[in-house]
């Protein structure tokens, strides 16, 4: 039962991650205060502890574990069975762990047998060690620490008027405005706002708010404003002296045409004077005109 075969796959895996667990030097500052506990030799030199495997060897039995806890705790155990027999070995060890629960350590601080006696988790019995330790600081031993101490039990009391008293306070978890926070700001695409207050005022006048901003747009850059499509005709707009007018096409006399260019009508202005009659200028596109007459649907004939 304590000799087992070699570990394979999975479990060969897990037994390589326990023993990274333990720590040599831990068991050697163990092994010295045991000794200094026991006031005798355990192992001819403590330094020269180079596995594990050594530190089982000497506390497999139970007797050294049981001889500590009856020198930290005396009477824990009343006696250990020095027999070379593997149960009354396991007995010893389980005779420890209980004493050592009885003295006050927590049952997760203590290994299980077969951790020690079939090395399964030899890291185990030293941390239960190093909680002996620590808890025999606690309780007044005198010998020789090991070990941190543990922390003792200080209780205060308090009235109900203090009581009262601290929950009127806001502690600090409920927040605070002495650090940087989103106090202010706008989520995004929002518009910013105009704050007016005493230290930054804002003056709106009725010139400001007439300005528009560039925002909107602006009419100071080139613009497609009173230009027509490719092809389209140009137009002539009539107009008289109360403001009204119409658009009419005029005909050239055919000469660019019997140059071969292209005849396009050209957009002109022309007023009607008093006399409800035609005015246009007499140079139009770069070609003089003498008459000029009117259809009766309104077109002009040049």
């Amino acid at each position: 039962m304590a000799n087992r075969g070699p570990s394979y796959g999975l479990s060969l895996e897990c037994k390589k991650k326990i023993d990274q667990k333990f720590d040599l030097q831990c068991a050697r500052d163990v092994l010295a205060w045991m000794e200094a506990v026991l006031g005798r030799k355990l192992h001819p030199n403590v330094a020269s502890l180079e596995s594990q495997q050594d530190l089982a060897d000497i506390l497999k039995d139970g007797i050294v574990l049981c001889d500590l806890i009856n020198v930290i705790n005396p009477g824990a155990v009343r006696s250990a069975k020095k027999s070379k027999l593997a149960f009354h070995k396991m007995e010893n060890i389980e005779l420890f762990t209980k004493a050592c629960i009885a003295y006050g350590m927590h049952p997760l601080d203590v290994f299980q047998v077969p951790d020690l006696f079939e090395t399964k988790a030899m890291f185990s019995v030293l941390n239960c060690l190093y909680a002996l330790g620590s808890l025999a600081q606690q309780k007044g031993f005198r010998g020789p620490s090991f070990g941190v101490k543990l922390s003792e039990k200080n209780e205060r009391c308090f009235s109900e008027q203090q009581i009262a008293e601290g929950k009127k306070v806001i502690p600090k978890q409920a927040g605070s405005n002495l650090h940087p926070s989103q106090s202010g700001m706008t989520p995004y695409g929002q518009g910013r706002q105009i704050v007016i207050s005493d230290s930054h005022s804002v003056a709106l006048t009725s010139t400001s708010q007439s300005v528009i901003s560039l925002q909107y747009g602006t009419n100071r850059l080139a613009s497609q404003s009173g230009m027509t499509p490719y092809g389209l005709g140009r137009q002539i707009l009539l107009s008289s002296g109360s403001g009204s007018g119409r658009s009419v096409p005029v005909q050239d006399d055919g000469s660019k045409e019997s140059q071969g260019e292209d005849v396009s009508t050209e957009v002109v202005e022309v007023c009607l004077n008093d006399e409800n009659t035609h005015e246009i200028p007499p140079q139009i596109n770069g070609a003089c005109f003498d008459e000029v007459f009117a259809d009766s649907d309104g077109s002009l004939l040049i």
